[in-house]
């Protein structure tokens, strides 16, 4: 597989992960999330005066991550090859060697 094949197949998982744990969320919940968001930003952009919505947005799914402890690109590779290794392995299945 390609290398960016592999990155988009990762973040489509990371995204897929985040919706579900939105979903997951009451709309108080969600807000508090995006609460916290806004807090982490403004500390970390002192003299930012504009926090743009896009900014928050990206800023709550990083904290979804967190929260969920999702593996990065490098560790999510590693384990998604091995897996897909093993899956094409015959013996794995019990299916002969010229089984397609």
């Amino acid at each position: 597989m390609r290398q960016q094949s592999l990155r988009q197949e990762y973040e489509e998982f990371v995204l897929q992960r985040i919706e579900e744990y939105k979903e997951q969320l009451s709309r108080t919940e969600l807000l508090a999330v995006a609460d916290e968001a806004v807090r982490e930003l403004e500390v970390s952009a002192e003299e930012q005066l504009v926090l743009t919505e896009v900014l928050v947005l990206e800023h709550v799914d990083r904290l979804i991550i967190r929260r969920l402890r999702l593996p990065t690109f490098r560790r999510w590779r590693e384990r998604h090859l091995e897996l897909r290794e093993s899956q094409q392995n015959h013996e794995q299945w019990d299916l002969d060697p010229g089984t397609p």
